[in-house]
């Protein structure tokens, strides 16, 4: 092998750090060899190196975007996936269908990303908004906030009340905390049936999801399978379960009183709404965003372990007040939902499971 010319020339690098070794190779000679000495000239040598890095300056390869500005605002939402469920824009996840139930009461427009990409919250589970001016959005009280400061708009009320008149909806508004009253009958109501609702009736809807060992194959179907290839799915999924169940053990709650509480909650809330059709009057709020969501999610949990689904059907006004806000507020309507797009490319959605590999309740098939 033919060995590199003496006249080809050296990169400007390359140089500059000769020089710098030649100048202070010179000063070796003319000062102390102490430790203290040796450890001073490698000191100052250190801006002569670094001023020749780097050698190449590459270009980013990914530059974050701010959320663009859009007309409406975008929520973010797991996406729906009850075999029988018709309306596939609803999602299955209780907290989503939350966020979902306010919106639709508001009457505010908005667009909708079934994504299945908890990470892509700033908290790291989903539901999330992106305003019109791509601000976020990632807890209920300041999404009541920023509804609170646009569902009064003349253009919002005006629009409710010609889809209320085409029978596209009912024409109702949403009754926020500031319309109950912190100081009332109804405010103090909401904050209590609220509180039990956190207390009593969610946490046993979280553990019949996430700690029965007979349910978990089915939840890990709604929540993994189809949106990661096989076996990260599983991981994926093991990870979140393991956490809640952790979670769980700090608690240590007893599962039989975790039962005990649903069924005094599902009781006392049967008892309050009685043959209403909304908690407070004519009006929805959030206290029936939350009552719906927890009934529609564990009347269309057809799971092998059901002790909670036996406990809601027991109640006849519940069932029957989950099936008309979801005929009111969800099977009528149509949603714009939007691509989900990762640098640019759409992203095509999960494959749906197919009727044999989980069933779902009657209440869920005929809606």
């Amino acid at each position: 092998m033919s060995s590199i010319s003496a006249a080809t020339p050296a990169p400007a690098a390359v140089i500059s750090v000769a020089n710098a070794d030649t100048k202070y190779s010179q000063e070796d000679h003319s000062e102390s060899t102490s430790p203290l000495s040796a450890l001073a000239r490698q000191l100052r040598r250190l801006p002569y190196l670094l001023s020749s890095f780097p050698l190449v300056t590459l270009p980013p390869i990914h530059a974050p975007t701010p959320s663009p500005i859009s007309n409406a605002p975008t929520l973010y939402v797991h996406r729906g996936r009850w075999p029988r469920q018709k309306t596939t824009w609803a999602s299955s996840d209780p907290d989503c269908l939350v966020w979902q139930c306010l919106l639709q009461f508001s009457g505010l427009k908005y667009d909708l990303v079934l994504c299945d990409e908890p990470l892509m919250s700033p908290t790291g589970q989903l539901p999330f908004l992106v305003s019109e001016k791509g601000r976020i959005i990632s807890d209920r009280d300041r999404l009541l906030r920023y509804i609170a400061t646009r569902a009064g708009a003349p253009e919002n009320t005006a629009r409710v009340h010609a889809e209320a008149a085409r029978g596209a909806r009912p024409d109702v508004r949403l009754l926020l905390p500031e319309d109950l009253g912190a100081g009332t009958n109804a405010g103090a109501q909401a904050h209590a049936y609220l509180a039990l609702m956190d207390a009593k009736l969610w946490p046993a809807l979280r553990f019949n999801w996430w700690i029965e060992p007979r349910n978990l194959p089915y939840v890990q179907r709604l929540y993994a399978d189809g949106v990661y290839p096989r076996p990260i799915d599983a991981l994926v999924f093991g990870a979140r379960q393991s956490k809640v169940a952790a979670e769980w053990r700090q608690l240590g709650v007893n599962p039989d009183d975790v039962y005990v509480g649903a069924a005094e909650a599902l009781e006392a809330l049967a008892d309050k709404l009685a043959d209403k059709t909304f908690f407070f009057g004519d009006n929805p709020s959030v206290v029936d965003a939350v009552l719906f969501a927890a009934l529609h999610s564990i009347l269309s949990a057809d799971f092998p372990a059901d002790k909670l689904r036996g406990l809601t059907i027991a109640h006849a006004n519940l069932y029957q007040y989950a099936k008309e806000m979801w005929n009111n507020w969800f099977r009528k309507f149509e949603m714009n939902v939007k691509p989900l797009k990762r640098c640019g490319v759409e992203v095509p959605g999960p494959r749906q499971a197919g009727a044999g590999e989980a069933s779902t309740s009657t209440t869920a098939g005929g809606r």
